[in-house]
């Protein structure tokens, strides 16, 4: 028969790292539309900018230069704030929301831009 006894002792430490990375590969394209008050590329490809060309006591003429700042394609509708009334517009098509926003689009002839292609309009207001 074999008897015997033992004994001893374990010490020491570990350490390390992870790292990875994950990415999605899924695409939801929504369901709406929401033109936004703003110029976020990501979410309104078209933008804005407005330059007055006259101003006087009754009235005032300003020219809107429209941008498409997106990669594709697009066609385009801004919102304008509105001082008094349209007398004269060109080079787009309007309506009012309101009494003072201007809703402008393009005609057959200009109403889609290129990337990062701009039109204009013009038009003529009564305070």
């Amino acid at each position: 028969s074999s008897s015997g006894s033992s004994s001893g002792s374990s010490s020491g430490s570990s350490s390390g790292s992870s790292s990875g990375s994950s990415s999605g590969s899924g695409f939801n394209p929504g369901s709406g539309f929401n033109p936004g008050a703003g110029s976020d590329p990501t979410k309104n490809p078209i933008t804005s900018s407005i330059t007055v060309d006259s101003d006087w006591y009754t009235g005032y003429c300003e020219r809107v230069k429209v941008t498409n700042t997106g990669s594709s394609r697009s066609s385009w509708t801004v919102t304008i704030p509105l001082k008094g009334t349209i007398q004269t517009l060109w080079s787009a098509t309007w309506s009012l929301s309101g009494s003072d926003k201007l809703i402008a689009s393009g005609l057959e002839w200009n109403k889609t831009l290129e990337p990062h292609g701009t039109t204009e309009f013009g038009f003529c207001a009564n305070y």
